[in-house]
């Protein structure tokens, strides 16, 4: 096949076999979509290359890490050309800038570790930071516990590398921290699920290291009372660099019972007086369930056999009447919607466990309408994929559509980049 010889000449090795194909058609979602073909990029010119000969072909590239998507933003849906980026991984801190030089199929928690080393720190932490890719992230965005202090990956992102959909490669932003010469392109990359562009580089700020860290765990007898203690954390002068939330139905799958926050400072001697303060208003004990929280998403089968996760996010003054919606549903829904999640900047996670997927996607529409109603966004952190397409509309009207198509169109004249994301 002509597409495949051309690939042979860039790569040398393509990969066709059913076994590999199965391997990278399916993420996190469970979700799959198979692919044509399967590449491992080693640099930016045979990624160019790539999307050359795709191009001429009318074939669909899809660049992927790990595959930890919680929305199928890297499922080939399409069939296609799958770039593998996990050969594309060197790391360079730029000490004294302050700054790491990564190329997009670094693990994120190397990274941070790396950095860490010069007494440095890369803050943004998703739940899969320990084996997702840097590249991934910032084509979803991602974002995690730290975000309420820090910002999602974006926030760090100072400059990109990539290729557009006819095979040109940009260079935008990059070791200044600072940079408000013309438009600032490369941040339209982060979170457009690679259907702009494939990242080939990406450059990182970074942040002195905080030398302490506290944590306190409170407990409140209803969710409201929960959602309304996180407005008085965000106006007491604090900080968190955490501030998770566990709903009752949660609590108990990890051995508490209640409705919890977990407040996390990080930095200097500011946190010892934030704990205090915390603890004189809400009383609190000593917050080691970190660990519990992380293994929290398997445990939800013990509710039901179907998990529909979904990572909302509203306003925080919406908090409190949000959760009592929540509860409400639940009891006339039938279904366990288990809450929980980065609470501090409005970011919830709404699993909804059922017996019957059809019986939980209507209850999933529910929480969506009213999430939009509330003036909040449809995703947080794990982007639209194919997952939330159906949801779109609901946040965005035609105008907004519109020239999100045409922003499409000038970076992927052809549509050959991950297409049937985020929209048809």
């Amino acid at each position: 096949m002509k597409i495949e010889n051309a690939l042979k000449e860039i790569y040398g090795k393509v990969y066709t076999g059913k076994e590999i194909k199965l391997l990278y058609s399916y993420d996190a979602t469970g979700q799959a979509g198979e692919p044509e073909w399967v590449v491992f990029p080693e640099n930016e010119e045979q990624v160019r290359k790539t999307v050359e000969v795709a191009l001429e072909e009318k074939i669909p590239v899809i660049a992927r890490g790990a595959g930890t998507g919680q929305s199928g933003g890297s499922l080939p849906v399409h069939g296609g050309v799958v770039m593998v980026f996990t050969r594309m991984k060197r790391i360079e801190v730029l000490e004294r800038d302050m700054v790491c030089v990564v190329e997009p199929g670094a693990i994120t928690g190397r990274i941070k570790k790396e950095v860490e080393k010069y007494g440095l720190y890369y803050p943004p932490d998703p739940a899969s930071f320990e084996f997702s890719t840097i590249g991934g992230n910032v084509a979803e965005d991602a974002g995690g516990p730290r975000a309420v202090k820090y910002g999602v990956t974006s926030s760090f992102v100072l400059g990109l590398e990539w290729v557009d959909g006819t095979g040109k490669l940009y260079r935008w932003g990059g070791r200044n921290i600072k940079d408000v010469s013309g438009y600032p392109v490369h941040k339209l990359l982060c979170g457009s699920e690679g259907t702009l562009g494939i990242i080939t580089k990406i450059y990182l700020k970074l942040i002195p290291l905080p030398p302490e860290r506290d944590a306190v765990l409170l407990r409140f007898s209803t969710p409201e009372e929960a959602g309304e203690a996180v407005l008085e954390i965000m106006r007491m002068g604090i900080s968190p660099s955490s501030l998770e939330y566990l709903s009752e139905k949660a609590s108990s799958l990890i051995g508490l019972s209640g409705n919890y926050l977990m407040v996390e400072l990080e930095g200097g001697e500011e946190v010892e007086e934030g704990i205090r303060k915390i603890r004189e208003r809400f009383g609190g004990e000593e917050a080691g369930i970190w660990e519990k929280r992380k293994k929290l998403s398997p445990l939800l089968y013990r509710l039901a056999p179907i998990k529909i996760n979904e990572d909302v996010v509203l306003p925080r003054s919406q908090l409190p009447e949000f959760l009592r919606f929540l509860s409400k549903l639940e009891k006339e829904s039938g279904v366990h919607v288990v809450a929980f999640g980065h609470i501090g900047d409005g970011n919830l996670h709404t699993n909804v466990m059922c017996e019957k997927r059809e019986t939980g996607e209507r209850v999933v529409v529910r929480i969506m309408e009213e999430v939009v109603r509330r003036g909040g966004s449809i995703s947080g952190e794990h982007g639209v994929g194919i997952r939330k397409k159906a949801f779109f509309r609901l946040q965005y009207g035609e105008s907004e559509r519109e020239l999100m198509r045409r922003i499409k169109k000038v970076f992927d004249p052809e549509g050959i980049l991950n297409p049937g994301k985020i929209w048809d």
